[in-house]
């Protein structure tokens, strides 16, 4: 049995085998085989290979019965110097100290070779003569022949991809070692647009305040000269003193009168936010400070209407 052509120094040339009493059925030799039953030759020489350096015995293999297994690895040339070597063929033969179905044997089980493989012999000078090769041949061997046209043809497109090639460097350069795949680009949008749904929910939620606004509320100039003309009709209001000298004379219903006017200012004050200690509060639909409570109705662009209720 060849079982092939190995490189040399092959570590792992197999051989498997089996053994059999006289009726074909696969038996066990008396003992276990070892290593040292199997010779090996080389080139068909006498002289063996002198050690069982690197040679395996398995016996029986996987536990099975009259099943052999031997493994050669030719790089272990301890013991055997010269012995593997490329271009030369082995023979294996079995020739165990144990029997088998009580006899003794001797088998050839396997061949191989290293390194033979496509092997040619080395051709003599001169050994091929112009008159030993035929026209027709060279002619076949110049025509295969690239000429230098097609070479600078050849040498034409090469450049160009070359140059295409660099373009595309170019572009490449500019990215990064790892670009994100598309499942991560994927991800990132999804991300962005649950964000912008946040932001739409939120911009609802300002546009809903908004609404409630007059389409040109006061601006702050407008607001300060208010509050500039109540600051100086409020400045205007006589003092307790000159109010004593001046009512001196009054009567109960003038006073009564007079007292009315100083609730209605102290409320004019409240109900414009300027007193600190009575904050105004206003809404779309409702103004208070203190114990003053309006309601404010209408569409807040044509008219509104300020009512007081309390």
């Amino acid at each position: 049995m060849f079982l092939g052509d190995f490189p040399e120094d092959f570590a792992t040339v197999v051989c498997m085998f089996t053994t059999h009493a006289t009726d074909g059925s696969p038996v066990a030799p008396s003992t276990s085989l070892e290593a040292a039953d199997v010779l090996i030759y080389k080139n068909g020489n006498a002289a063996q290979k002198a050690t069982t350096n690197g040679v395996t015995m398995t016996s029986p293999f996987d536990s099975l019965t009259g099943l052999h297994c031997l493994t050669i690895d030719t790089s272990n040339d301890t013991g055997d110097g010269g012995f593997w070597v490329a271009g030369a063929a082995y023979t294996l033969v079995l020739s165990p100290d144990e029997t088998v179905d009580s006899f003794t044997v001797r088998k050839v089980i396997g061949q191989f070779s290293l390194g033979m493989a496509h092997r040619v012999g080395s051709i003599a000078t001169g050994a091929i003569t112009a008159d030993a090769v035929a026209t027709d041949a060279v002619t076949e061997i110049q025509n295969g022949l690239a000429t230098s046209a097609a070479l600078a043809a050849i040498d034409g497109k090469v450049d160009t991809v070359d140059t295409v090639v660099d373009a595309i460097k170019l572009k490449t350069d500019n990215l990064p070692s790892d670009p994100a795949d598309a499942s991560v680009i994927a991800g990132r949008f999804d991300t962005l647009d649950a964000n912008l749904v946040t932001v739409d929910g939120v911009a609802d939620a300002i546009k809903a305040k908004t609404d409630n606004l007059p389409s040109d509320p006061a601006d702050q100039s407008l607001i300060i000269l208010a509050t500039d003309a109540i600051m100086t009709a409020v400045a205007d209001v006589p003092t307790n003193a000159e109010l004593a000298v001046a009512l001196a004379g009054s009567d109960d219903a003038v006073l009564a009168a007079l007292s009315g006017v100083g609730v209605q200012v102290s409320e004019v004050w409240k109900i414009h936010g300027l007193d600190i200690a009575s904050p105004m509060t206003v809404t779309p639909s409702s103004r208070a400070a203190g114990s003053i409570a309006q309601t404010i109705s209408g569409d807040g662009e044509a008219s509104s209407t300020v009512t007081r209720t309390a």
